[in-house]
């Protein structure tokens, strides 16, 4: 399925070679840089919260941290690109990513020279490709509506049956007693959907915009089993997964900057 999703990308992507055209009246700064994206500009786009927390403390005498952004399964960071076919029409890819893969080594209460080792992993990927419609309001203001396919895989996120929460897998090996070695996997949901969209962009700088979007999605989904083990493969549990619908809102950032080239 993620195979498929790349193709179309790659077979929208050469399509949109074939109709690039001129954009009339181009609005310009006073400098006389092009202020709005022309036919055959691509993006890149990220979540600006980063910066704009950044920004928001510059000032704060107990210190500021660089912007960053976190690529975890809990929260994973998205990217975003477009590329314009046309004055008021574009297509647009993105691909959200997070993974975790944390291990932890503590004192055995039996025996101090061996070590308990907990391992937890985790991974969540969305891919996502539409196409999307725009109307210039202002010189510097964008308006823009659309859909766009999305699939996706997100890690197991609950309580674990040994006790305290998890998030994908986890494994626990007892450094001197094997028989209280244990296992939790699968769990993971599988989707596949579509979701409308709305957005605005403010171009704070020729081909620099800040901008924000809403989706609303409906989704299809299958939930793998739960799979506890126990030492030796000698007691292990299912928790059964399943089939569904999820109709929800995915807002890909409450505030990005794009930048078009």
């Amino acid at each position: 399925m993620l195979l498929v999703l790349v193709n179309v990308i790659f077979v929208l992507g050469i399509t949109a070679q074939n109709e690039k055209t001129e954009t009339p009246e181009l609005i310009k700064s006073k400098k006389g840089y092009v202020i709005q994206p022309e036919v055959g500009d691509f993006s890149i786009s990220a979540d600006a919260t980063p910066f704009l927390n950044y920004l928001g403390n510059i000032f704060n005498v107990g210190g500021n941290t660089a912007p960053y952004f976190t690529f975890s399964a809990q929260n994973p960071a998205m990217i975003g690109g477009k590329y314009i076919v046309s004055e008021n029409k574009a297509y647009r890819f993105a691909a959200r990513f997070g993974y975790n893969n944390n291990v932890d080594l503590d004192g055995n209460g039996i025996d101090p020279d061996e070590k308990d080792k907990y391992k937890a992993s985790a991974l969540r990927i969305d891919l996502m490709a539409g196409i999307e419609k725009s109307r210039t309001i202002r010189n510097r203001i964008r308006a823009y509506y659309g859909y766009e396919a999305i699939v996706g895989i997100t890690p197991f996120s609950g309580m674990s049956e040994f006790g305290g929460d998890v998030t994908g897998n986890l494994k626990f090996v007892d450094g001197s007693d094997d028989t209280f070695n244990r296992s939790e996997y699968g769990g993971n949901q599988y989707s596949f959907g579509g979701a409308g969209l709305v957005g605005v962009e403010y171009f704070v700088a020729p081909k620099i915009a800040l901008g924000g979007e809403f989706k609303l999605g409906l989704s299809a989904y299958y939930e793998s089993k739960r799979v506890i083990e126990m030492p030796n493969n000698q007691d292990t549990e299912y928790v059964l997964g399943g089939y569904g619908f999820d109709l929800d809102n995915a807002a890909s950032g409450s505030i990005f900057i794009s930048i078009y080239f």
